[in-house]
């Protein structure tokens, strides 16, 4: 157990630092949101380049993984989805924000960060693929059920449009894109260039616990119990085990996709969840989810680590 929270404490170290760097005001909001931005614009951007660059192709492309961790966050989305619809009767655009915080990891900022605690630096092939996952598969779900819970005339190929250049302009989605082609063709970027990228990369994890702590100084609860328990408790339980039945159904040996699979999915729901909220004027509503679910998170990826560690103990480190 003392390997387990050896792991996962200075994670929530990092982001309680966060928490009382505005609470006590060393830094403001938009101090994080500069932080913020570098980390998704430059850090993670990084370090999923120099995860699949410095590999060959034949070891990062995994369609059982693609497979088992995009269906179960399909699935983990749509069960929250009909849960808000059918049992809570909701509106459309709560489902869809329901099924979205269920649906999506905090792959970048927590879950690999702890991964990268238990693997080195090949937890970073891993987020590679998780954001291969959330970027073509969730995130434009969410876009598509967002546009039809307008009131307006529903336009779906301007949404498609849409999701579109929204792609091709994340940095994140623009890094994996070049780092597969430097994995495939085998070139190189000049060496200072590649240790400029390399230094970006190792600033990723520390910073983005940093801004997470810090966002979540001043979000109120309000009225949002239900949801907080509910929508926190689909993502940290039920992704992950929607995650691990596809593993099982599936075949395969490899025991350490499993792993990070699970791992990641026990993550909170990401830090987008707010933003995207803002759409809907529930940001508030979200953020107090994200909250929530954030604080559980130490419960449940310790447990997962607990569990892995006392069945599989030789893919942790000792």
């Amino acid at each position: 157990m003392l390997a387990i929270l050896t792991i996962t404490t200075p994670i929530f170290l990092l982001i309680g630092l966060g928490f009382f760097s505005v609470r006590f005001g060393w830094l403001q909001q938009e101090h994080l949101q500069g932080l913020g931005a570098f980390v998704i614009r430059f850090a993670l951007p990084a370090l999923i380049y120099t995860a699949l660059a410095s590999k060959p192709i034949n070891d990062i492309i995994n369609p059982i993984y693609l497979t088992a961790y995009g269906g179960g966050s399909l699935l983990s989305y749509t069960l929250g989805f009909l849960l808000t619809r059918i049992w809570r009767k909701q509106d459309w655009s709560t489902a869809t924000l329901n099924g979205f915080g269920m649906g999506i990891s905090n792959s970048g900022f927590i879950g690999y960060s702890v991964l990268v605690m238990v693997l080195g630096q090949t937890a970073g092939v891993y987020l590679a693929l998780n954001v291969i996952v959330e970027n073509l598969l969730i995130i434009p779900l969410f876009l598509i059920l967002a546009e039809l819970a307008q009131p307006h005339e529903r336009n779906l190929a301007k949404t498609f449009l849409h999701i579109g250049a929204t792609l091709v302009r994340n940095p994140m989605v623009e890094a994996l894109i070049l780092g597969l082609l430097v994995s495939i063709t085998g070139l190189k970027l000049p060496t200072p260039l590649t240790h400029a990228i390399g230094m970006l990369a190792q600033a990723s994890a520390p910073v983005a616990l940093f801004v997470i702590g810090g966002s979540l100084f001043g979000v109120r609860l309000g009225h949002n119990k239900w949801d907080m328990l509910v929508i926190s408790s689909g993502k940290l339980l039920i992704h992950p085990l929607l995650v691990l039945a596809l593993f099982l159904l599936l075949p395969h040996d490899n025991t350490l996709a499993v792993l990070c699979g699970v791992l990641l999915a026990t993550a909170p729901m990401a830090s987008i969840f707010p933003i995207m909220g803002q759409r809907f004027g529930q940001e508030q509503r979200c953020a107090a989810i994200l909250m929530s679910a954030t604080l559980m998170s130490f419960f449940s990826m310790s447990f997962m680590l607990l569990i892995w560690h006392t069945w599989f103990a030789n893919t942790l480190p000792q």
